[in-house]
């Protein structure tokens, strides 16, 4: 797993996260085990802290569904194919 951060210079940031198979099965598990758990439960995906800076941690937590939020989840779309 790899994460970096992207400044846009306007005060705003993307962050990439570059993900193997393996990984994604590993988010995923952590994912339905947090469904399944306490609101405020959470999980981390942690940095090797090599290098010279960059993203430490990510948070993942649960929170209530009427929580609101400033975020949201787009569905990956697949590149379109033309069929002969």
């Amino acid at each position: 797993m790899e994460v970096s951060l992207k400044d846009f210079k306007t005060g705003w940031f993307e962050v990439q996260i570059e993900l193997t198979k393996e990984d994604i099965d590993k988010l995923v598990r952590s994912l339905r085990n947090l469904r399944k758990s306490i609101p405020s439960a959470h999980f981390h995906c942690s940095s090797d802290y090599k290098g010279n800076g960059g993203v430490a941690e990510l948070e993942i937590a649960l929170v209530s569904s009427d929580a609101g939020g400033s975020f949201s989840i787009l569905e990956l779309k697949q590149p379109e194919t033309k069929l002969p």
